[in-house]
């Protein structure tokens, strides 16, 4: 399995400097049906991934179905949001918020006549094919959002709507092998390693933060997950347990949205009262308020069993601080090379425990932290986003790709 690249200034060479047209699509609706303002503000990945690849130097349209119809340019790029009918039983069929298969939305990426549609996610079968249909020279690039390979009939329509794919991107090569073993992507289908997102955190002063947000500990480790299975809060909590004994001040402040698990975890807390008095659950908070928690904690801890890319992760290294994760193929590309991380195997609470006892001495010395950040601004930042982005864009025109696509 090869990871596709290639030089970006030679590519800018033979193309006289002039930028990409590209337009990013997405078929995903809104389950609330809110206003595209509401949306910008709400899914801040949308306008930040077309705004780090236009930084490059690529003009950029976002096209993305909605309850509603509007144009709006923000961070210059333009938003065209295209009304759909979300039509729940198909929805429940494909497992996704897709909307109807008639989309009016592909009709206005085929006018904005691209050099090339990013279409985000693998979850849209029937809108590759039929972009593909529509654009057929046209390079087709989809990004992977911790997407999955269907089962029975489902996998049988991903293999035909994403047959027509130009490329692929995920945040790890190693995250195609299960699309690539089912036969759902080509086996000659080109693989970019591109980052889903990331964030315009910045750090903040550790005192200032600790006062604002309360967090206490030595270190304090911080949980940003789901109470749910894929997250695993039960393998973090065994982790913290086995630390506590090497690490007499620690404290673990937990904040999730869903709490599917969370009468488990009060369970488990009930069991472990040795753990449960060092063990805040904290609960939903403003994610404006995240880099507060950030730059308070001393280590991010997260058991996840699979993840796209990662975003508390990302988050975590943006503000300094220090990451013990479960060591699945995004989290080890992503934290590849950094000072401030340490990897364990998926639900192996003694090594990740074994990596807060390591990570905690340095978690309060500036250098260390500031070596998170400088980690972060080389690999896991907007610019290193758009730089990914526009390589994988450049690399299919520059081949060809989709000139010989049949669409079927």
């Amino acid at each position: 399995m090869a990871v596709a690249g290639m030089d970006l200034l030679a590519w800018s060479d033979r193309q006289g400097g002039r930028s990409v047209r590209v337009v990013q699509f997405s078929g995903y609706m809104d389950p609330a049906g809110r206003a595209p303002e509401e949306l910008l503000d709400a899914w801040t990945t949308l306008v930040d991934v077309a705004s780090a690849a236009a930084a490059w130097a690529v003009d950029v349209t976002v096209v993305q179905a909605a309850a509603h119809d509007a144009e709006i340019e923000r961070s210059g790029v333009r938003f065209v949001f295209v009304r759909e009918v979300r039509v729940p039983r198909i929805a429940a069929w494909l497992g996704h918020g897709v909307a109807r298969y008639s989309l009016r939305a592909l009709d206005v990426v085929a006018d904005l006549a691209p050099e090339l549609v990013h279409v985000q996610g693998l979850s849209f079968p029937f809108h590759v094919h039929a972009l593909a249909r529509r654009l057929r020279t046209v390079p087709l690039l989809a990004q992977d959002h911790a997407d999955r390979v269907r089962s029975g009939w489902r996998r049988s329509l991903q293999r035909w709507g994403l047959r027509p794919l130009s490329g692929v991107a995920f945040t790890a090569a190693e995250q195609a092998r299960p699309f690539l073993e089912a036969g759902v992507l080509r086996p000659e289908v080109p693989i970019f390693e591109v980052i889903e997102g990331s964030t315009r955190f910045e750090p903040l002063p550790r005192s200032d933060a600790r006062r604002a947000t309360e967090l206490s500990g030595d270190p304090a480790v911080l949980w940003v997950g789901h109470l749910t299975a894929a997250k695993d809060p039960i393998t973090a909590l065994e982790a913290v347990a086995k630390a506590v004994p090497r690490l007499p001040a620690l404290r673990f402040w937990m904040i999730y949205q869903r709490d599917d698990l969370l009468e488990e975890v009060r369970a488990w807390l009930g069991r472990t009262p040795e753990v449960a008095s060092r063990v805040v659950l904290v609960g939903p908070t403003e994610h404006q308020r995240i880099p507060q928690f950030m730059s308070a904690a001393d280590i991010l801890l997260s058991a996840s069993h699979r993840e796209g890319s990662g975003y508390a992760v990302i988050e975590a290294q943006a503000c300094g601080t220090a990451v013990v994760a479960s060591d699945v193929p995004s989290h080890r590309r992503m934290l590849a090379g950094s000072k401030r991380a340490a990897l364990a195997p998926v639900g192996d609470a003694g090594g990740l425990a074994t990596g807060i006892v390591e990570l905690a001495g340095a978690s309060k010395d500036t250098d260390q932290r500031a070596a998170a950040r400088a980690h972060f601004e080389r690999h896991l930042s907007l610019d290193a986003l758009g730089r990914e982005l526009t390589d994988a864009y450049r690399t299919l025109l520059s081949s060809g790709a989709g000139l010989d696509r049949d669409g079927r």
